[in-house]
């Protein structure tokens, strides 16, 4: 059957080793190396910004209770009150550094106004640490972690109406401690 024509013009030995893989993925796992569906349980919160910690836990927050930061431990089912960065931190950006910690950029002043702020979580610590601010501020900024360990923050908005756009991409440099401005790239990105 290899290299006969299905509809849409595949061919049909090419989902064989597809479907062969993932029936022996199925076969060999065990609920705690794969996981595993549960039944539903309570939330305190409806996690619209969520990191998974290298910890295994997962720390959330959101636009109803912006002052309370929740972790959750998948091996135990608890949801902790997470220590609090210090500002609304709705509307971020969020990435994991290459160190494991988590670096938040922006926050919510209001709908499409955003903070310049930033700052880092330790998940080993349960501590935030503030950083200097960025250049401007940023309403839901994307942050990209770069291979060499810098993190790239981009866009957001600044003011109301979405008419001040955040066009400078900014860096992060942990080793120098200070955001690198891309003045060679300025963008409007939505």
């Amino acid at each position: 059957m290899t290299g006969a024509k299905l509809r849409g013009g595949r061919k049909a030995g090419l989902l064989v080793p597809v479907v062969a893989l993932l029936v022996g993925t199925a076969a060999w796992g065990q609920a705690t190396a794969v996981g595993q569906w549960t039944e539903p349980f309570g939330w305190p919160d409806n996690a619209t910004h969520a990191a998974l910690l290298p910890t295994g836990k997962l720390l959330t927050w959101n636009e109803t209770n912006p002052l309370e930061f929740h972790l959750w431990s998948p091996d135990t089912g608890l949801v902790t009150v997470a220590a609090f960065i210090g500002y609304n931190a709705f509307c971020s950006g969020h990435a994991l550094l290459a160190d494991g910690r988590l670096l938040v950029s922006g926050g919510h002043i209001d709908t499409n106004m955003g903070l310049p702020y930033a700052s880092i979580y330790d998940p080993a610590k349960n501590t935030w640490t503030r950083l200097p601010d960025m250049n401007a501020g940023r309403w839901y900024p994307t942050n990209t972690a770069l291979p060499n360990g810098e993190m790239l923050v981009i866009a957001g908005t600044i003011t109301q109406r979405r008419t001040g756009e955040n066009q400078l991409p900014q860096v992060w440099q942990p080793t120098l401690n200070q955001w690198r401005d891309l003045t060679g790239a300025l963008r409007t990105v939505n």
